[in-house]
């Protein structure tokens, strides 16, 4: 079976994301590819995934499985000055939503903020009530956590 040109598009949308660390090779790298793919999503530009609410977040299986297609040839996809979306708004939102990872550099950051999100646009919940269920998924977050991470995707435009 040959590579698809999604995983090939995958592959430079994360060569330009700040210290992405691509890397299918433990839960947590899978976990991460799946939320930095989510916020760039939730900035505005669509890159064929959809997203439910699972138990660590959002998840999008045909994220997984291009992820693992991906896998295979990332080495060999070269590095590009950056990467031109036609629409000149959503090269905008793509670089807004770079800036957002960049503020949000670990897992457990990236996590919360997804989570923060989805469970916002998804739900008719409160904001504490979103910040209580995103503190009590199996990985357990801290109130203050959650909360800062919360103004960091406020000033972003996101909530």
């Amino acid at each position: 079976m040959g590579i698809k040109k999604q995983a090939v598009d995958l592959g430079y949308i994360l060569k330009q994301i700040p210290d992405s660390n691509f890397t299918m090779d433990d839960f947590d790298s899978r976990i991460r590819l799946q939320k930095i793919i989510y916020l760039i999503q939730a900035h505005g530009p669509y890159l064929g995934y959809d997203f439910s609410w699972y138990i660590r977040g959002p998840y999008c299986s045909k994220l997984a499985t291009t992820g693992f297609s991906l896998k295979s040839i990332y080495d060999r996809i070269e590095e590009k000055p950056k990467v031109e979306f036609v629409d000149k708004k959503v090269q905008k939102k793509f670089i807004d939503a770079k800036k957002l990872i960049k503020k949000l550099p670990n897992n457990d950051s990236l996590e919360i903020a997804a989570s923060l999100h989805i469970l916002k646009h998804t739900t008719n919940d409160s904001k504490e009530d979103i910040i209580d269920k995103v503190m009590k998924k199996p990985k357990k977050f801290t109130k203050i956590e959650c909360r800062r991470i919360w103004e960091i995707l406020e000033k972003d435009g996101l909530m």
